[in-house]
């Protein structure tokens, strides 16, 4: 099957590559960015509704939602049983239901996330090779460039409020050298992509983002 690259696809390959599933070509969000998700994979007719599979996933998180990677979150149905009896997420007791002991338990609330994927080995591979060749492939200030990052951007994209530079909360050396290869001022700082002067960029993705700045994910 032979597979073109359009700037709608572009978007959702941005997507997809900063809130996938492990499970076939899909992303883990909100309720609203999964139904853009959803109208986006219809729309271009790479996915059939029949064979769009959606579950609904619950998550142990800290109370700011987030925390090192270790701790991050662990599947609640994991920790139903502790000693024979419920986790008791209320009060943090969950440290060895996510299987560590004598530390700290940071998870201390639930957070509710949908999972919606579908499988196509044709598209899987060619949304790998787009990612690996991000760099090379979007190298020019066009539609396919803004779809692409504004597909990023609504995946993992934040402010920080002191300063207004805007930022990937993950991001990989390619992903920096995408931006700076378009012109944008980035670097990677904590593990985040921070572009430095970010009106030229809001400016480029604005038509394309869905929601960047815009809230709930």
């Amino acid at each position: 099957m032979k597979i073109r690259l359009t700037p709608q696809l572009a978007y959702i390959i941005g997507l997809w590559k900063t809130r996938r599933t492990k499970e076939g070509i899909g992303i883990a969000g909100g309720r609203k960015i999964v139904e853009v998700f959803l109208k986006k994979i219809i729309d271009a007719k790479i996915a059939q509704p029949d064979k769009i599979q959606i579950r609904e996933v619950e998550m142990l998180v800290d109370k700011e939602g987030e925390g090192s990677e270790k701790w991050k979150s662990a599947n609640l149905a994991s920790v139903r049983t502790v000693d024979g009896k419920n986790a008791n997420v209320a009060t943090g007791n969950a440290t060895d239901a996510i299987g560590v002991e004598n530390k700290p338990a940071f998870a201390k609330k639930i957070r509710r996330e949908t999972d919606v994927y579908f499988y196509n080995s044709a598209y899987r591979a060619y949304f790998d090779e787009v990612c690996k060749n991000a760099a090379d492939i979007f190298v020019h200030k066009n539609e396919y460039a803004a779809q692409y990052l504004a597909g990023m951007f609504d995946g993992c994209g934040g402010v920080h409020e002191a300063d207004g530079t805007i930022y990937l909360s993950s991001g990989s050396t390619r992903d920096e050298m995408v931006l700076l290869r378009l012109g944008f001022r980035a670097k990677k700082i904590r593990g985040k992509i921070v572009v430095l002067k970010p009106d030229p960029l809001v400016a480029f993705i604005k038509p394309y983002a869905n929601y960047f700045m815009k809230g709930e994910k």
